[in-house]
């Protein structure tokens, strides 16, 4: 009997050697947008998404010229508590067209603060920086003209090679039209040498596809920040008769939506000689179906529970009376790491929790899921500082079975502070 379960654990371990493991199955994505009102929306809807990674976000003189886009972007990420998403202003473009500038220039994205300092960075060069460390293709998603794109590639060519596809609302493809297209023709015809897939996005002729009051009243409840970000800046009175009126339509959304769920889009029209594809919705209502679908989106990341309990009458009986009160105060996905941590833990530990939070903390910085993030811990070994690190874990992702947390050496008897608690973006 020692015998056949030694062989069964060496075999378990020659086939785990021989399969490679990747727990990080988020498709990865660089966002560039203009600023206009569907980019809020756009934006919103893709960090929605759980199962996406966004590596950066640049802006392009579009609707807005890049710098007030930057201030934009800046202050929604602000409100949502991903400060850690990184974001570049690009250049200005010579001799742009602006038609709706007034209304896109007014219209507030988040916290309202004093303007942000802008880096010293630019667009081309994060995305060259992004893209150098890449062992894994990247969706491009362009919200606007393709400005910083062309650049990037006009800079380092080989970087087109790690490019899977570009997404882009335009009108038609023989030819190309529309506002994105308008603001710089010359970079779509530069990106187009390069010979990378672009996926064109359009409504489909004489259907009217807009944001009217029943589309945003139907995020009104929802517990989603990004669905709240979305209906807080369309309730506002500068858009409010906008909205009443259906005047605004559901332009760059259908990026977001095609990127999500495409099979709510059809094949419309390949161009033969380039690598230029449109696509169009199936249907109007589908499209509005998904529209709030995304907004509603609850993430529950269990590998073997169906969902994960929130009923009191599952836990004991110290705890039973104060679950609902925690869920609604934290949400359930600190419930769900808290509840996590405490049963590794084994009992009910001030410092795991604290862990816990500090994890759920640095996701939210960076927008990272589970699994996205390096983490060193400087709470070394001993008790009871060193139990954050069965926090750190749970709620990052960041396991010893992962590979992705280190515990430091800790030069001194006494335990670290919390404070020393760091993390990174996993490559």
């Amino acid at each position: 009997m020692i015998r056949t379960w030694m062989l069964t654990i060496l075999l378990g371990l020659l086939s785990a050697s021989v399969m490679a493991y990747n727990h990080n199955h988020n498709r990865k994505i660089i966002i560039d947008t203009d600023a206009g009102l569907d980019d809020l929306r756009a934006i919103c809807m893709l960090m929605a998404s759980d199962k996406l990674e966004i590596l950066g976000i640049t802006t392009s003189d579009g609707m807005c010229d890049p710098q007030t886009g930057y201030q934009k972007v800046t202050s929604l990420l602000q409100s949502l508590g991903h400060e850690g998403v990184r974001v570049c202003p690009g250049n200005l473009s010579e001799g742009k067209v602006k038609p709706y500038g007034d209304l896109c220039y007014a219209f507030q994205w988040g916290i309202k603060t004093s303007p942000h300092s802008l880096p010293s960075m630019k667009a081309d060069e994060l995305l060259i920086s992004i893209m150098a460390r890449l062992q894994d293709s990247i969706t491009l998603i362009a919200l606007g003209p393709l400005t910083n794109y062309a650049r990037m590639l006009d800079q380092e060519p080989a970087l087109a090679t790690r490019i899977t596809r570009i997404i882009w609302y335009n009108e038609g493809i023989d030819p190309v039209r529309g506002d994105n297209l308008m603001f710089d023709p010359v970079s779509y015809e530069k990106v187009l040498t390069y010979r990378i897939s672009i996926d064109i996005i359009h409504s489909s002729p004489g259907e009217e596809l807009v944001l009217d009051p029943e589309l945003l009243a139907g995020i009104g409840n929802s517990s989603s920040p990004y669905a709240k970000a979305v209906h807080s800046a369309f309730s506002d009175t500068l858009v409010h008769d906008e909205v009443n009126a259906r005047h605004l339509g559901l332009w760059d959304d259908l990026v977001s939506i095609f990127f999500v769920f495409p099979e709510a889009f059809a094949l419309k029209q390949t161009e033969e000689l380039l690598p230029v594809r449109l696509y169009i919705p199936v249907s109007i209502q589908e499209v509005r179906q998904k529209w709030l679908r995304i907004f509603s989106f609850e993430h529950d990341d269990s590998q073997v529970l169906d969902h994960f309990p929130a009923d009191p009458g599952f836990f004991a009986e110290d705890i039973r009376g104060i679950v609902d009160r925690i869920i609604r105060a934290h949400g359930l996905e600190e419930w769900r790491a808290g509840v996590l941590t405490n049963e590794l833990h084994r009992h009910l530990g001030a410092y795991a929790i604290i862990g816990t939070k500090m994890g759920l903390r640095a996701r939210e910085y960076f927008r990272a899921g589970h699994d996205q993030l390096k983490v060193v811990s400087y709470a070394g070994s001993i008790p009871p500082v060193s139990c954050l690190n069965d926090g750190l874990q749970v709620s990052t992702g960041a396991t010893l079975g992962h590979g992705l947390i280190r515990i430091a050496e800790v030069v001194t008897s006494e335990p670290v502070p919390p404070s020393r608690i760091s993390t990174s973006r996993s490559p």
